[in-house]
């Protein structure tokens, strides 16, 4: 007879195999060295990353559902989605093992695969119900967050973000982020003197930038190295 922990760890198996089996290593820096750029106060003038990533789904406005108890999904704009079934396509946003099983939580569901998202569920084997009207997605890959494989490589985000400027000084913040990328691991605030006369360099982490303006819409700028 086989055990219920035996049929746990075959349903486990199958599952890594089905659908993890598209992980890859994620990795680069941008801007491209010598493209003009434009940012606003807060945005990244530079980032450094790297992450275990596989084929998923983005979508671009906010999805909220409930079932009239503890059961609810509220995906904002900009949720990326791991693919989890490709024929009436579905993607979930969260992994996560319940009593040895594992699952996905907060799912949405290509009925017609017509590019739109028409049903949701709050998880890959519940009930679903209908998205009115129906949520465009696009294909990306994600980041693996907590799923089997993505401990394989470490992952990490580096950024200098403009925080904002006076007459004499630019402020740039320089975070970096490590395994739970949600959360910086480092933050150094950097105060840089400004002249009066563009373009001018800056040079900040290693890396030198000319900047081509600023004023109260933000800052054109490129990255030289």
């Amino acid at each position: 007879m086989t055990s219920v922990s035996g049929i746990s760890a075959l349903f486990s198996l199958l599952l890594f195999q089905t659908v993890y089996q598209d992980g890859s290593l994620e990795s680069g820096a941008k801007p491209a060295v010598g493209v003009d750029q434009a940012v606003t106060a807060g945005e990244p003038v530079w980032e450094e990353y790297q992450y275990v990533g596989r084929a998923g789904v983005m979508i671009d406005q906010r999805v909220s559902a409930n079932w009239g108890s503890a059961e609810a999904v509220d995906l904002p704009a900009g949720s990326g989605l791991a693919i989890i079934r490709d024929k009436k396509l579905k993607a979930c946003r969260e992994y996560r093992v319940l009593f040895g099983v594992p699952g996905w939580d907060d799912c949405l569901i290509d009925m017609n695969d017509d590019g739109r998202f028409d049903r949701v569920s709050f998880n890959n084997v519940g009930g679903s119900k209908d998205l009115d009207p129906p949520v465009p997605y696009r294909r990306a890959t994600i980041e693996m967050k907590g799923q089997p494989g993505a401990g394989a490589h470490p992952s990490f985000r580096k950024e200098i973000l403009f925080s904002g400027s006076n007459e004499t000084v630019i402020s740039l913040t320089y975070r970096e982020y490590a395994d739970d990328m949600a959360r910086p691991a480092f933050t150094e605030t950097l105060t840089l003197p400004l002249s009066k006369t563009f373009p001018q360099m800056i040079a900040a982490k290693g890396h030198v930038f000319e900047l081509l303006s600023l004023d109260g819409m933000g800052l054109r700028y490129r990255l030289l190295r």
